[in-house]
């Protein structure tokens, strides 16, 4: 994970072995990882709120949190089903963490190995510093999605 997110165009600021810490722009956020052969749940979500609680606790500040979730791991990824529990996305939505699958941030990845310019890495990490909930590649990458209205509904 912090090989792809050093792709990415993060900088890593924690040190190896410790819980991952990546920053943009002057804005840092916590990483949590999580992988599964079922679906992933709330773990992930769980050690993140008490790293940024006792964060926050320490010193005064509360850096934005992503979740990286990879479930039914061991399934191709056009058989998985729901990889990521509704607790552990609504959990997300409403502590405004971004959430991210591991398909999804292969994605982000190959796009960046693929020549994506700087802007478009750049605006990766935005979405991703400031989502909440799930964030699709797609999303991330400023696409629209199939099915997906755009412009005013009126």
């Amino acid at each position: 994970m912090r090989d792809a997110l050093v792709l990415l165009g993060f900088e890593v600021i924690s040190a190896a072995g410790e819980p991952l810490q990546v920053e943009s722009e002057g804005r840092i956020a916590f990483v949590e990882t999580e992988g599964s052969r079922e679906q992933v749940v709330e773990w992930p979500y769980v050690r993140l709120q008490r790293r940024l609680e006792e964060r926050m606790l320490r010193q005064g500040d509360q850096p934005r949190g992503i979740v990286i979730a990879n479930g039914h791991r061991e399934m191709a990824p056009e058989q998985r089903e729901q990889q990521i529990s509704d607790p552990l996305r609504i959990a997300c939505e409403n502590y405004r963490y971004a959430l991210l699958t591991g398909e999804g941030l292969f994605e982000l990845v190959r796009r960046a190995l693929g020549g994506a310019e700087e802007a478009q890495l750049l605006g990766i990490r935005r979405t991703l510093l400031a989502s909440a909930g799930l964030v699709t590649a797609a999303a991330a990458l400023g696409e629209s999605v199939e099915g997906e209205e755009s412009g005013p509904i009126f």
